[in-house]
């Protein structure tokens, strides 16, 4: 009698606790979010290459690059570092003149914002300035120009390893045929019959040639 009776209780105690597990500790499955949600891309930036413009001069050009076939991108110049002496002329512009500058490098920063406010930014130096009368000089020996597009190629890879970022330099170009150095140019708008010229992109030297250079070749930098 005993044993039917505490039997009893086992049993309703298993179903009363199987009762409540059902209707108040529901099954609740976990929130994993929405499927194949698109993560947000920022818009590209680039501030264009360093510049080196050499006194009296006092004006350049800085070439933004941005996804310009998006059109709802928003641009903005800003100067982050450098003389007080400047003047930005179209600051919401991709592509704007900077005047008024003196001695010394510049920090122009481009931000890049699209509607969605993912904004992301990128920097170029402009470095204005003139050769002491002594600076120093660095010669990169004989090395052949590669061809490159529609020119030929000295690359210089990670350039501010050799001179601190900011440095006013000059770059020349001897052939191994000759014996004088020829000065490499900066130019806005290259001429067409330009013999070298270089640019300063994503902290590497470009130096071009228009014309064939299959022999190898020097490049000297003369800096302060």
């Amino acid at each position: 009698m005993k044993c039917s009776f505490i039997l009893a209780i086992t049993a309703f105690s298993i179903s009363f606790f199987s009762g409540c597990r059902e209707e108040e500790l529901p099954y609740t499955p976990p929130d994993l979010g929405t499927p194949n949600a698109p993560i947000p891309i920022p818009p590209d930036a680039y501030a264009g290459e360093d510049v080196v413009l050499e006194l009296p001069g006092s004006e350049t050009v800085l070439y933004g690059e941005a996804n310009e076939w998006d059109p709802d991108l928003s641009f903005s110049w800003r100067k982050i570092s450098g003389p007080d002496s400047f003047m930005i002329v179209s600051k919401d512009a991709l592509q704007t003149s900077v005047l008024e500058l003196g001695k010394g490098a510049y920090e122009f920063e481009l931000s890049v914002s699209d509607r969605k406010n993912l904004t992301i930014k990128d920097t170029a130096m402009v470095t204005v300035g003139a050769l002491s009368s002594n600076p120093s000089e660095l010669v990169f020996n004989y090395k052949t120009f590669d061809e490159f597009w529609d020119s030929y190629t000295f690359l210089i890879e990670n350039f501010y390893t050799y001179i601190p970022r900011g440095s006013f330099f000059k770059a020349f170009v001897k052939r191994d045929t000759t014996a004088a150095w020829e000065e490499a140019i900066q130019p806005l708008a290259l001429p067409n019959n330009y013999p070298y010229s270089f640019s300063l992109s994503y902290g590497h030297l470009f130096v071009f040639s228009s014309s064939p250079m299959n022999e190898k070749s020097q490049v000297k930098i003369v800096y302060d």
